[in-house]
C-alpha cells in the first residue's frame, strides 16, 4: 500500500469516529492530509504535485455548489478534496466511485431506519429531474442527516483491500 493510500485510510477513519460522534470533521485533519498529499505528490515531480493541486481546487470548488445547496457538509467536502488530491489519478477516480457506492448503501440504510426510504427515493429522483432539466434544485426540506465521513472511510478502506486483500475489487490499473 503507497504512502498516499495510507495517509488517505488513516485521516478517513479517523474523520469517520469524528463525524459519527461529533457529527463535524476538523479542520486540522483536512488541512493535514491536503498538506501531506501536496507533499508526497511533490516526491513524485512538479507535475504530480500542480496535478494534485489542481484536483483539490476543482474538488473544492465543485463541493462548495454542493454545500451551498446543503447538500453535503463543509467537513465532507475539504476531506473528498484532500484525500483525491492526495490519491492523485487514477487512484481517486476508484476512489471516488467506492465513496459514492458506499455513501449509496449508507443513505438507504439511514432511510430505513428512520422508516423514510420512499420519501428520500422521491425527493432523489425530483432532484435528477430538476438536475437534468437544467434547474437548481432547492435545498433538501427535512433530509436524512448523513454523516458522509462515514462512507469516505469506506471508499478509502475499498482501494486499500484492493491493494492487499482482493485485488478483484482494484477497477483501474
Amino acid at each position: 500500500m503507497s504512502l498516499a493510500l495510507t495517509a488517505v485510510v488513516v485521516a478517513a477513519l479517523a474523520a469517520a469516529v469524528t463525524d459519527a460522534l461529533m457529527r463535524r470533521i476538523p479542520n486540522a485533519l483536512t488541512v493535514t492530509l491536503a498538506l501531506a498529499g501536496l507533499a508526497i505528490n511533490a516526491a513524485h515531480g512538479w507535475q504530480s504535485f500542480l496535478a494534485s493541486l489542481a484536483i483539490m481546487i476543482a474538488v473544492l470548488a465543485i463541493g462548495m455548489v454542493a454545500h451551498a445547496g446543503g447538500w453535503m457538509g463543509g467537513g465532507d467536502i475539504k476531506l473528498m478534496a484532500a484525500a483525491l488530491g492526495t490519491l492523485n489519478v487514477p487512484e481517486g477516480l476508484t476512489f471516488a466511485f467506492y465513496t459514492c457506492l458506499a455513501g449509496g448503501v449508507l443513505a438507504i440504510v439511514f432511510s430505513l431506519l428512520r422508516g423514510r426510504l420512499v420519501q428520500v427515493v422521491r425527493s432523489t429522483v425530483t432532484m435528477g429531474a430538476v438536475l437534468a432539466c437544467g434547474a437548481a434544485p432547492a435545498k433538501p426540506a427535512n433530509g436524512i442527516k448523513l454523516p458522509y465521513g462515514l462512507a469516505i472511510a469506506c471508499g478509502a478502506i475499498l482501494v486499500a483491500l484492493s491493494h492487499t486483500l482482493i485485488p478483484s475489487l482494484r477497477l483501474l490499473r
